[in-house]
């Protein structure tokens, strides 16, 4: 893995590994607070995650569709580049939503981010 590479997952790791802590009840008071850097480690996680950048097997790549698949339409609009922060933190603050994104950040990305990191 290149240096630059490296640098990127270890900034994405530090924005985005605190929030795997903060329990439920508190993230919808909490997106309104995050600031617009690590909205966009969210969202880029998201479209890493949809484009399967993070090397995941078949089995939890389909656990993952599976858990998101009502939400499948919200997590494309974060995807996009395109979509306004506005409408990021909007969908991030919907609970149904923003609960399924944080559980699949805490349970899959980060961990993927990590293993990433300590591959050689």
């Amino acid at each position: 893995m290149n240096v630059r590479k490296k640098k990127y997952i270890q900034k994405s790791l530090r924005t985005l590994l605190p929030l795997t802590k903060i329990s439920s009840k508190q993230r919808a008071n909490l997106i309104p607070l995050l600031s617009d850097e690590c909205i966009h480690k969210i969202c880029e996680s998201c479209q890493n995650l949809l484009l399967n950048t993070f090397e995941l097997d078949k089995k939890k790549l389909a656990n993952v569709k599976r858990r998101l698949k009502n939400s499948q339409k919200e997590v494309r609009h974060l995807a996009k580049s395109k979509t306004s922060l506005l409408k990021k933190r909007q969908i991030l603050s919907n609970e149904q939503t923003g609960k399924g994104i944080f559980t699949i950040l805490a349970s899959t990305i980060v961990p993927a981010l990590i293993a990433a990191l300590t591959k050689r």
